[in-house]
Order: structure tokens, then C-alpha cells, then sequence
């Protein structure tokens, strides 16, 4: 399915998808190795990674997914939380976690 965005933590980059979540490994050469896929419930539209939790949301239906990535090689989906609106964009702190939709900014704390 196709990447709609990508954050990067270090050398590991999540990539959000039409079927979920990918992991990849970037080395210092900027060659990537495959690491972990974790399908999910509905298209990912971004991610947003704060400390070892990556926060996903996607449409149909509205939501976002939290994470565990801990260990790259094997995420674990923690839970799914339905949005109010599609969402366009996500951030997160290491307090809270910020979903842009097109009515506005929904706050999750965390």
C-alpha cells in the first residue's frame, strides 16, 4: 500500500500506509532494512513517535492507534481510539498527543 508520511527517530523510521504501520531500519549509509509491519484497522494518514509509544491516525473510520515500539522488530498495537473527525495530522508530546482534523484540534492526554 502507499506511504502517506514518515517520521524518523534515530535510525528507525515509521511509515504510516494505507494498510497500517512500517519499520525501517536506516543505516549510516542511508541503506534501509525492513524491520516490522503492524497492520491496522483502518488507512493511516501520519504518525507521530514520542519515547517508545508512536501514535497513528487514519481514516475509515476515524482513529488512532497507539503503539508500542519498544522493540522495532516487533510493535505492538496498545490500543484504538475513535476520532471525532478525519484526521489530517498528528503530533505528540510526552504529555499529550494533538490530532488535527478538518473541524479542528482534538487533545488526548496522556
Amino acid at each position: 500500500s502507499w506511504p502517506t508520511r514518515t517520521a524518523v527517530v534515530g535510525s528507525t523510521a515509521y511509515v504510516a500506509h494505507g494498510g497500517g504501520l512500517s519499520l525501517v531500519l536506516v543505516d549510516a549509509d542511508y541503506r534501509l532494512t525492513a524491520l516490522a509491519d503492524l497492520d491496522l484497522p483502518f488507512a493511516a494518514v501520519d504518525v507521530a513517535v514520542s519515547g517508545d509509544t508512536a501514535y497513528v491516525v487514519g481514516a475509515a473510520p476515524a482513529s488512532l492507534a497507539t503503539v508500542d515500539v519498544r522493540d522495532p522488530s516487533a510493535p505492538a498495537l496498545v490500543s484504538v481510539e475513535s476520532l471525532k473527525g478525519d484526521p489530517t495530522a498528528v503530533v505528540a508530546t510526552t504529555e499529550a498527543v494533538f490530532v488535527a482534523t478538518a473541524s479542528g484540534v482534538e487533545r488526548i492526554v496522556r
